[in-house]
């Protein structure tokens, strides 16, 4: 059905309401004769009906990212494709089920962090997390008062924004490498027996590099948010090759082999982290407002079997813990913290410049640049050899523990 050019405005919408039809389809319409432009004839967008508003919307959307797609394909960027963001599979919406997961995303449990997707749109998707007492975390997370790591409900939203990309995006097959996290926030603690639903929107994409936000839900309730970028790799594996066999003196002085000066079981007595998500094994220096950490790295740990099982890399997330675990020895070793607990908050940003494999020994250089009664901020830095393989800036609040989690630790408790 096509429109003249002379036809009254809004008179599409009056026959179409006293017919009692939906309005024609955008190629019915002459949508694709117009090269992309709505005939003359059609109503303006504001007197369209609802469904007819949102899906132009829709259209001049998705016209955007195909736009940016063309012009990147001129310069020979891989996501350049005419197609721009592209449903490749079938047709929206639909869900995934864990079955089609684990064919799309390379985590496997323990580290795998998602058990449904609903693609809803060309750049959105939600993602399901059932939270279940069974979850290996909660072993070291805390005995006595489980509550879900905050790192694993970034996980949640990055693996499904992984998802998002697979199914949406026209590109090569690459391996995703977690690359940026900012703005992260964590607004409530996540239990066993929760359903953790994120939302998922794709932001950008450019030479390679996807950009989402995300948002954590429980109950309706939101229970945090992030944004993060993802870069799509083709040089993965050779990536991974070790650039040196032996570790070397990295942050300031310091190396593996310096003494340290509190061993794991002092540790122990500060956090109530245990196996298997302690990512500290020994503190090497701690002084003024700065505290060096070392972090040993092993095939055998748990998550490598989940994050990659072909490639073991380190997740991300928990390079992220890792530096917010030190950071809590320093501040609930301080006199007037003890007897307190420490809630990892926020994360203002987070770079990951270089994959950590087994093998690797982390030297996780910290400094508290704000520290109060109730709170501060860190920034945190990890060296492999002479190279600087993340860094973060995160935020903690200090509180009196809850009566669950007074007996997850000789002295203190925090929580990362």
């Amino acid at each position: 059905m096509t429109s003249s050019s002379k036809a009254p405005r809004g008179s599409l919408l009056r026959r179409s309401k006293a017919s009692g039809c939906d309005l024609p389809s955008p190629t019915e319409a002459g949508f694709a004769k117009a090269g992309g432009r709505e005939p003359r004839g059609n109503p303006p967008l504001a007197d369209r009906p609802c469904e007819a508003r949102s899906e132009a919307s829709e259209r001049a959307k998705n016209a955007i990212f195909t736009r940016r797609s063309q012009s990147g394909a001129k310069a020979g960027h891989p996501c350049g494709k005419p197609q721009g963001l592209l449903a490749k599979k079938g047709n929206l919406p639909r869900i995934l089920d864990c079955d089609q997961l684990r064919d799309i995303l390379p985590q496997r449990s323990p580290h795998l962090m998602v058990d449904r997707v609903l693609i809803q749109t060309q750049h959105q998707a939600v993602g399901i997390k059932n939270i279940t007492m069974d979850e290996p975390c909660f072993q070291g997370h805390f005995p006595g008062y489980p509550v879900l790591p905050g790192v694993l409900m970034l996980e949640t939203m990055i693996q499904t924004g992984g998802v998002l990309i697979n199914q949406t995006v026209d590109l090569p097959a690459k391996m995703a490498l977690l690359l940026s996290i900012d703005k992260a926030k964590f607004r409530r603690p996540v239990f066993p027996g929760d359903q953790l639903s994120t939302n998922v929107e794709l932001l950008q994409l450019r030479h390679g590099i996807a950009r989402l936000q995300a948002t954590a839900v429980v109950r309706n309730e939101p229970v945090g948010q992030a944004i993060f970028t993802i870069g799509l790799r083709e040089d993965f594996l050779h990536r991974l090759r070790p650039t040196g066999f032996k570790s070397s003196a990295a942050a300031g002085h310091f190396s593996p082999a310096h003494p340290p000066t509190m061993d794991i079981h002092g540790i122990m007595k500060i956090i109530p982290h245990r196996y298997p998500f302690l990512m500290v094994d020994a503190i090497l220096s701690q002084s003024g407002n700065h505290i060096i950490a070392l972090k040993n790295v092993s095939g055998n740990e748990p998550f490598f079997n989940g994050h990659f099982p072909q490639h073991q890399v380190m997740p991300g997330t928990l390079l992220v813990e890792a530096m917010a675990q030190a950071g809590a020895v320093f501040v609930l070793s301080l006199p007037r913290h003890q007897g307190k607990i420490a809630y990892f908050m926020s994360v203002q940003t987070a770079r990951f410049r270089h994959p950590v494999r087994p093998g690797d020994q982390l030297i996780l250089d910290i400094e508290l640049v704000s520290n109060r009664l109730h709170g501060g901020r860190g920034i945190g830095l990890i060296h492999v050899d002479k190279i600087k393989v993340a860094e973060a800036h995160f935020a903690f609040v200090i509180a009196d523990p809850l009566p669950g989690q007074a007996s997850t630790a000789d002295s203190t408790n925090s929580r990362g």
